[in-house]
């Protein structure tokens, strides 16, 4: 007998489908993943984007009773590079300053930054140095390392090595008040630390601590007090030679507050520098006409349609949370004093943020001043 044997196969229909639906559900979390992917790709994308694009704002003020040889005078701003690049040896923001026809650069502070590398720095002053020879004026802020050392050199020098490097390529570290010429025409150039000064006092005062010095006979601390004697001179030297005709800048790394130029308006009075001249005992350096700052780079990051939310202030109301966003960036008048805040180049150390720039491109200022009303 022959028993022949029936293979039957039985597919299971419920397992097909788990199988198939699993394999949906797999589907899925891989297309989610896939768009998860694209969209940090695309969002990351347009951040380093951002980051690298540069913008420039272009400002005309109206300066009342302007002289004619200053007609169109301009000013271009940049700030708080703290260590960014903008292609090789900075030539993006080479080319991009270096195609405006202006008279001054003025570098409003943490154009080094808390990382101490100059080197950005420098890439931007040899490229310019290389494109035209325009005067270049320095000021640091509350990230750059110390301007000056502790101890001086066997040359009697205070500055740090990268003040020394920036002055022998041209910049003018601005430890006093700097004069241009142009025409019949002045435009000083200061850094806002020396406004609200009696210059006759501070001079008196650093005569005295230079005596001082030399009579305890250590040589560094001679050396420190005749460098800020000289300071001293140079700027009671200004403050008796600007003229009300004079155009007067002032830099300054943090924004001015109203109440700081309510006082600088106190503090010079009604006197003319004329009359100033002949008054020792009230050597300010006149009203200033316009201060360009930085620090605040814009906030940071800013959320579109409101701006920042945040600035590194203890000064503004809040503690620098939701502040008035005429105050982060742009420009403002205080009284008769215009007021440009940049949003800067670079990311600051101030901000507990990732070191990007959010909804926030980075900004070259041009300022240019006319006589006319209304510009």
């Amino acid at each position: 007998m022959r028993t022949s044997k029936q293979q039957t196969i039985i597919k299971p229909k419920k397992a097909v489908k788990r199988s198939l639906k699993d394999r949906l559900r797999f589907d899925r979390w891989q297309l989610a993943a896939l768009i998860l992917l694209v969209v940090v790709t695309v969002s990351w994308t347009l951040i380093a984007m951002g980051n690298s694009t540069l913008s420039v704002t272009t400002r005309t003020l109206s300066i009342p009773g302007l002289p004619s040889a200053l007609e169109g005078y301009t000013i271009v701003q940049v700030s708080d590079l703290n260590g960014a690049r903008f292609g090789d040896n900075q030539e993006k923001l080479v080319k991009s300053i270096a195609s405006i026809n202006y008279d001054a650069l003025c570098m409003t502070g943490d154009m080094i930054g808390a990382s101490g590398d100059a080197q950005p720095l420098y890439e931007l002053v040899d490229g310019l140095n290389a494109q035209k020879s325009k005067p270049m004026l320095f000021i640091t802020g509350d990230a750059d390392p110390d301007p000056i050392e502790s101890a001086s050199g066997d040359d009697g020098n205070v500055y740090a090595d990268y003040i020394n490097q920036l002055i022998a390529r041209g910049v003018t570290y601005l430890d006093s008040p700097y004069e241009v010429e142009k025409g019949d025409a002045r435009v000083w150039f200061t850094s806002a630390l020396h406004l609200n000064v009696n210059t006759s006092d501070y001079l008196d005062a650093a005569q005295q601590r230079c005596l001082n010095a030399m009579s305890q006979g250590d040589a560094d601390t001679v050396q420190m007090e005749a460098y800020r004697l000289d300071c001293a001179q140079k700027l009671n030297t200004a403050a008796q030679s600007m003229q009300s005709t004079d155009v007067h800048i002032a830099l300054s790394h943090t924004p001015l507050s109203d109440d700081f130029v309510r006082s600088l308006q106190y503090a010079e009075g009604d006197l003319s520098a004329e009359s100033q001249d002949s008054s020792r005992s009230n050597q300010y350096l006149r009203l200033i006409d316009v201060a360009l700052c930085g620090h605040y780079v814009g906030g940071q990051w800013r959320v579109p349609f409101v701006g920042a939310m945040y600035v590194p202030d203890e000064r503004l109301p809040r503690g620098g949370w939701f502040p008035d966003q005429s105050q982060v960036k742009g420009l403002r008048r205080s009284n008769s004093v215009y007021i440009y805040t940049t949003s800067g180049l670079g990311t600051s150390s101030a901000y507990h943020l990732p070191s990007f720039r959010l909804f926030n491109t980075p900004e070259i200022v041009v300022i240019k001043l006319t006589a006319k009303l209304g510009a």
